[in-house]
């Protein structure tokens, strides 16, 4: 009898806990950047929001919002959640999150930002190497700063690295080089 009446309170107040691992901010962080990779912004910014509600103190969700506040153009806000999220990343998985997202700020806001844009992201480039040099993310994002700034040469150096590290971002790369060495042609 206890447990009928325990299991018809539980479906009478209507309240489903989600499963395990939803709700969380990673969960929500993920979905942040999902959205981002396709360029949803807004849904984007409302992920990494009530990643940073559910903890206020999770690097991620503030590395995401400092990229859309690049996009938006809102130089402040994007700076304050880059230090945010490096105040915030513990472990080197997040610290290289978040430096990930800085040189990513950087390179977005480079018209707004400073005329030294590039020297700060090669030094955030270097920053991660010393944490994680296995990594093939931030040799893409070098490579597009330096195809952007048109150093090609060393642009094309970093999508190669890219190809034989072999992790993520090779078709990408693959793309960025074949785009290269067409405008070298």
């Amino acid at each position: 009898m206890a447990a009928t009446t325990a299991f018809l309170v539980s479906c009478a107040s209507g309240i489903i806990p989600p499963p395990r691992g939803l709700n969380t901010a990673m969960h929500h962080s993920d979905n942040g950047m999902t959205l981002l990779k396709l360029g949803k912004m807004d849904a984007a910014f409302q992920e990494f929001s009530i990643a940073k509600q559910i903890n206020p103190k999770f690097s991620a969700a503030y590395a995401g919002l400092s990229l859309i506040h690049a996009f938006n153009g809102n130089i402040d806000q994007g700076l304050a959640s880059c230090a945010k999220a490096l105040e915030y990343a513990v472990t080197d998985d997040q610290k290289v999150v978040a430096k990930l997202f800085l040189m990513r700020f950087y390179i977005v806001s480079r018209d707004d930002f400073d005329k030294n844009w590039l020297a700060y992201v090669e030094h955030i480039f270097n920053e991660i190497l010393t944490i994680a040099p296995h990594l093939s993310e931030p040799y893409f994002y070098m490579g597009l700063a330096y195809k952007i700034s048109s150093d090609f040469r060393r642009a094309a150096e970093h999508f190669i690295k890219v190809i034989e590290i072999d992790r993520s971002y090779v078709k990408e790369a693959e793309a960025e080089y074949s785009i290269i060495g067409k405008i070298k042609k």
